[in-house]
């Protein structure tokens, strides 16, 4: 960090925080919009279901996935263009140069592979962290059912 400080200043290290914030939060209010929509959704569709294992959360996850990446994939192309270009050059200049050197489909070159690792990544990830989140709260609901009857 300080040889990059050195080199090239404050601009250096700061270059493409703009694109940066740009793609993640859109990408993540996408995410978590539709994260929560699809998991309100599949619990309205199933909440007669009383199964041991709630597989909602992966497949809400995966599916999150497929849309945050299908609507963020040319912003996180332009990112990480201008983050690999000079230092200097506008958001805006990147996102011309790109769309001149290959057009619009050329934002969402490697769209498959993309999904290949979004799904499973998104879908178990989720399915733990609502497994987790269930576990904590049963142990400190039980916790608290213990002082209550000291």
């Amino acid at each position: 960090m300080q040889r990059l400080f050195k080199r090239g200043g404050l601009s250096a290290v700061t270059h493409g925080l703009f694109a940066t914030s740009l793609h993640l939060g859109i990408s993540q209010a996408i995410f978590f919009a539709t994260y929560e929509y699809f998991l309100w959704k599949l619990t309205e569709y199933n909440s007669k279901n009383s199964a041991t294992i709630d597989w909602r959360p992966a497949i809400a996850g995966g599916l999150s996935g497929i849309m945050e990446w299908t609507c963020c994939m040319a912003t996180d192309t332009i990112k990480t263009r201008l983050q690999a270009g000079p230092v200097g050059i506008p958001y805006t200049q990147v996102v011309r140069t790109a769309l001149t050197d290959s057009g619009f489909r050329g934002l969402y070159r490697g769209y498959l592979p993309v999904m290949l690792r979004a799904v499973p990544v998104n879908a178990s990830a989720y399915f733990i962290i609502e497994l987790t989140n269930r576990a904590l709260l049963q142990m400190t609901s039980n916790k608290k059912a213990q002082v209550e009857t000291m």
